[in-house]
């Protein structure tokens, strides 16, 4: 998978959130979970962000690849201009 433009492809870890021990669900039984606001880059068309650099992300901007989900990460499509920062 190659991103058009200057897009770049990250995969974000999912933080499942846990009460006095214990996983909580949403509604629908599955595990809830936030996402991680750092992410490593998959692919990029992006000067400067290179494949395998860990970078800070605004997730609201980004567009999620569902097919590429499973249960320790997203994979999400972002933009030049929602990546704010190279660790």
């Amino acid at each position: 998978m190659k991103p058009f433009g200057n897009r770049c492809i990250v995969k974000i870890e999912k933080e499942y959130i846990k009460e006095k021990g214990k996983q909580v669900l949403n509604e629908n039984g599955t595990p809830r979970y936030e996402l991680d606001q750092i992410g490593r880059v998959i692919e990029s068309n992006i000067e400067g962000v290179k494949k395998g650099m860990r970078i800070v992300t605004d997730f609201r901007g980004g567009m999620p690849y569902r097919a590429a989900e499973d249960k320790k990460s997203v994979t999400v499509i972002f933009d030049e201009e929602d990546v704010h920062a190279i660790l």
